[in-house]
């Protein structure tokens, strides 16, 4: 009976390997994949003094702004100076909000070092700072700390939700709705999960709008085959750019709420609408402003991340997910999930705080933290600068010759 019991085990793990190798061989992740790897072996040979038909490689293919020039925020990096190196503390170039900050979270990490472990869940004064700054960007509706989870950048949290849902075989193997276009992320770890791909198409002709029919059509199509129970919006789109109306939101809440649907909002660009008319809502306002037969009910994980917007702090690798309307023994098994990798990284939690917690008037850092709107034009410029470039393109022949890298 031993024996048998140990070749059932064998077995199963074989199986489990098979599926797991499956999933990888269909795991794609553009933004560093193949063509990436290509790319930088063309930079390299050309750093060498190699001839080229160009003499630049621009690296594009994922948004990380202090990479292609943009400076940090002076306020941002004084504080986490003092974190990491506290001796600083007593040096009267910092300033003292800055020194308040810094003592302020290191009070909160074990042995008042940002080098310890952290609770799996985040920093608990970080978590209420985000609560609290949620609570102010929506106007006054409340934000409990205890559904605020911290994260390895919204990225971590994304694939964490969709761990956490991801059930099922065959027919009733969990399907996760996510746009096309899309950022490669969701599909990367769709496959990786083992999870069914259910694909809703933009309206290009419409500023990639979001249509609800469209909607309807996939989910229809998709319960042919799975069981989709997960649909991922990304507002503002990435890498469309469209914001969505206030009432497209509505519309996706309330076809959430008939079709029993999981809603995940991947909102890190929020700060990132230049367009006239365009104003970015939230998911969670929304939903609590529709009222309780919405706002009980529909279940909700949103996401957010330092390394967007005006901060561009990528490699801090900081952000946070709040989740609404979870079941309390499904949220227990959310926790259990992230405690395996024991925490996010400290730093990046810090960096997090100094975002939803930044510099107030009459604190000595706030008139210089101010020039910070100053980056928003910038930004806009290079976001309009490539518009043009990409029309264009567009208009130019379908056939022409590439350069050999």
């Amino acid at each position: 009976a031993i024996h048998q019991l140990f070749l059932e085990h064998i077995v199963c793990h074989l199986c489990l390997l098979t599926l797991r190798c499956m999933s990888l061989s269909e795991f794609f992740f553009c933004v560093f994949g193949m063509t990436w790897n290509d790319l930088k072996v063309c930079f390299f040979t050309l750093l060498q003094g190699v001839k080229k038909p160009f003499e630049e490689v621009i690296k594009a293919n994922i948004g990380d702004t202090h990479a292609m020039g943009q400076r940090p925020i002076t306020f941002f990096r004084q504080v986490m100076a003092l974190c990491c190196y506290p001796l600083l503390l007593d040096d009267n170039k910092f300033p003292e909000d800055a020194k308040n900050r810094a003592r302020r979270i290191l009070q909160s990490c074990g042995g008042n070092s940002i080098g310890a472990y952290t609770t799996s869940q985040g920093i608990d004064c970080v978590r209420h700072d985000v609560a609290n700054y949620i609570q102010r960007r929506d106007g006054g509706i409340p934000s409990d700390p205890d559904n605020i989870y911290l994260t390895t950048g919204a990225s971590d949290g994304i694939v964490t939700i969709l761990k956490l849902l991801t059930t099922g075989e065959g027919r009733t193997r969990t399907g996760v709705m996510i746009s096309i276009p899309q950022y490669p992320l969701y599909s990367a770890s769709i496959a990786e999960l083992g999870a069914v791909q259910v694909n809703y198409y933009l309206n290009e002709e419409k500023c990639w709008s979001l249509d609800i029919s469209e909607l309807q059509r996939s989910l229809q199509e998709a319960r042919e085959h799975c069981n989709p129970s997960v649909l991922c919006i990304i507002n503002p789109g990435n890498p469309t750019g469209q914001v969505q109306s206030r009432q497209c939101i509505e519309d996706v809440i309330q076809f959430a709420a008939k079709e029993n649907l999981f809603l995940m909002a991947d909102e890190v660009y929020q700060d990132n609408v230049y367009a006239e008319g365009c104003e970015f809502h939230s998911f969670k306002k929304v939903l609590f402003e529709m009222g309780p037969e919405y706002s009980s009910k529909v279940e909700l994980a949103s996401f957010h991340s330092t390394s967007k917007c005006y901060m561009g702090e990528c490699g801090f690798r900081g952000g946070y997910m709040e989740v609404i309307n979870m079941d309390p023994e499904v949220k227990a098994q959310l926790t259990k999930l992230v405690s395996v990798r024991l925490c996010p990284p400290a730093p990046g939690q810090a960096l997090m705080d100094l975002v939803v917690n930044s510099p107030q008037p009459g604190e000595p850092s706030h008139q210089t933290f101010m020039k910070v709107p100053f980056i928003f034009p910038y930004l806009f410029q290079m976001s309009d600068h490539m518009l043009e470039v990409f029309h264009f393109h567009k208009t130019r022949q379908n056939h022409r010759n590439w350069p050999d890298f």
